[in-house]
């Protein structure tokens, strides 16, 4: 009976034990599907982290690459840079000789051009006094001739209004007739000596001659000189030749009535005359 309750006992120990047991492998298998599910999600964690770090070292390698490209681009700028700064400097320093240059070639342009103004100034100048002095020479020259023409033009007796001496001469009617000399057709003889005397003494000593005028003339200026020279002596010529027709006219008795041959050639040499007082 004893080894019975023993055996009872035991057995009810075992039962006991058992169940234990039983719980205890329960548990264990509860932890172990724990365990498999941590191991699992390790797993994918670790995976995860796998692909992870071969992402980032796919993405370092690709960052270093892409950092040597950058290191060698920003070497290949910067010999640009240099090539682009010694082609800066060299540029400045040609245009900075250019401008130079410029600057002394525009001044001495400049300078040329201010003495060439200068030159062409002073050039002017004396020409403008060479031909005021021809030209004061001239005028003297012809005041002289008109002096001396007004003496051996001056008509003796009163003309005829339809003289044509008489209005080549003055250019207007005169106011007051002289009818003695139509109607008793008798020159006074004090006028007729006057005249006669003006006719023989004024030229010589009031007309220049051809040597001072020429010497005169080539004194006062350098172009101009051949032509004053050709008008003294052409007016000189004119002078002496209405001098002759002067008195080939009067004569050495007295006036004598003119011929018509006479009165053209006269009114042609007064023309002639004028049209050089004209000039």
């Amino acid at each position: 009976m004893e080894k019975n309750n023993e055996l009872m006992r035991k057995g009810n120990d075992w039962s006991s034990e058992k169940q234990d047991l039983e719980g205890e492998i329960n548990r264990m298998h509860k932890e172990q599907m724990q365990l498999k599910k941590t191991i699992d999600r390790i797993d994918r964690d670790r995976i995860q982290q796998q692909e992870l770090c071969s992402k980032l070292q796919t993405e370092n390698k690709e960052l270093l690459q892409s950092t040597r490209r950058l290191e060698e681009e920003n070497l290949d700028l910067r010999r640009d840079l240099q090539k682009l700064q010694a082609f800066k400097t060299q540029q400045e320093e040609t245009q900075a000789a250019r401008l130079v240059e410029v600057n002394t070639k525009q001044r001495l342009e400049a300078e040329n051009e201010m003495e060439q103004q200068r030159s062409a100034l002073a050039q002017a100048e004396k020409a403008l006094q060479i031909r005021e002095r021809s030209h004061r020479h001239r005028v003297r020259c012809l005041e002289e001739q008109d002096i001396v023409l007004s003496g051996l033009y001056k008509p003796t007796a009163a003309p005829s209004r339809y003289d044509p001496y008489y209005y080549q001469v003055t250019g207007s009617i005169p106011a007051r007739l002289d009818r003695s000399y139509g109607a008793s057709r008798i020159f006074n003889r004090e006028r007729e000596s006057g005249s006669s005397q003006r006719a023989t003494h004024n030229p010589s000593s009031i007309i220049p001659r051809d040597g001072d005028s020429h010497q005169s003339l080539t004194e006062g200026t350098e172009g101009n000189g051949k032509s004053g020279l050709r008008s003294g002596a052409c007016t000189s010529n004119i002078i002496h030749s209405s001098t002759s027709r002067m008195s080939a006219l009067f004569g050495e008795h007295g006036y004598h009535e003119s011929t018509p041959s006479e009165r053209l050639n006269r009114s042609i040499s007064e023309s002639l005359i004028r049209r050089h007082l004209e000039r």
